[in-house]
């Protein structure tokens, strides 16, 4: 008696010493230690009940890590198991397989397929999960840094193209369409080329419109002429806004002066015709007497 009082009261710290000191016996020491913390058998069947029901329910919280998991299912077993409940290691290695999350799935299956799990540790299990958490976790980790980096990309290329504008006549930067040098060199040719077509055609009008009016007075030529030259300059705007090209002031120079030897000719051919009508007026009159 005296040798397993001493071996029990060496194995206590100082608190639980003097729960035990004014013990006689070493069964009365064990048995008030073992209520103390065990307590009767009517409280050790309520805890039974309750870590059954906890082991039961038992489930994979929402982002836990495995390390976590395992921490709270080996409390719930080692205090069953203190508590003299003991389950089956093929028990606990379908407990934990079943209590994974969704996304643990394809892991489980393959687990369940490749190895049996009679033979299979619960340690070795867990570490087989720790391992896949591990290998998810670097795909996680890659999968953002790429859409980091995608994120960065789009946002870079979207700052380029709001801050330098591009053009779609030549595709440089720096410039818009309507400012490409290039476009503006074309529309200028093109604008010469329907400016000179029409200085010729308008010519020709001008001629036959004379013809067809060699019947009439000096003064109707003249606002006919006069209309002439408003309506080319009405129809020179019209092409002017249509082609919403700017004709510099060279060009405006050299259409001016082409118009002027124009009108000079003209006055010319009226002042001719005024000749032949006061002939003919004169012969007319004379034939008339």
């Amino acid at each position: 008696n005296l040798k397993a009082k001493n071996i029990i009261t060496s194995a206590l710290g100082i608190d639980e010493y003097f729960r035990i000191s004014n013990c006689k016996s070493a069964k009365e020491m064990w048995d008030t230690l073992e209520v103390t913390h065990e307590g009767t058998n009517d409280v050790k069947r309520s805890r039974i009940n309750t870590l059954t029901h906890e082991y039961e329910l038992f489930r994979m919280n929402q982002n836990e890590s495995i390390q976590d998991m395992q921490k709270r299912f080996t409390h719930i077993i080692n205090h069953l198991a203190s508590l003299g409940k003991v389950f089956p290691n093929e028990d606990l290695i379908n407990k934990v397989l079943r209590c994974l999350s969704r996304e643990w799935q394809p892991k489980v299956t393959a687990i369940a397929e490749s190895k049996d799990l009679t033979t299979m540790s619960l340690a070795s299990l867990f570490g087989k999960l720790q391992e896949h958490e591990m290998e998810l976790m670097r795909l996680s980790q890659n999968e953002n840094r790429n859409r980091r980096k995608f994120n960065f990309n789009i946002k870079k290329k979207g700052e380029e193209s709001s801050s330098t504008p591009r053009c779609y006549e030549c595709n440089q930067l720096g410039h818009l369409r309507l400012e490409c040098p290039i476009l503006k060199r074309k529309m200028e040719k093109s604008n010469k080329k329907s400016f000179k077509e029409m200085k010729g055609k308008k010519a020709y009008i001008t001629w036959e419109e004379n013809d067809m009016d060699s019947t009439s007075d000096s003064e109707n030529e003249v606002v006919n002429l006069g209309l002439m030259a408003k309506d080319y300059e009405s129809e020179e705007e019209v092409t002017s806004s249509n082609n919403d090209i700017s004709i510099s002031f060279d060009e405006l120079q050299d259409a001016f002066n082409d118009l002027h030897k124009e009108s000079f000719k003209l006055a010319k051919l009226v002042s001719s015709y005024k000749k032949t009508i006061s002939k003919l007026e004169n012969e007319i009159s004379k034939l008339n007497n």
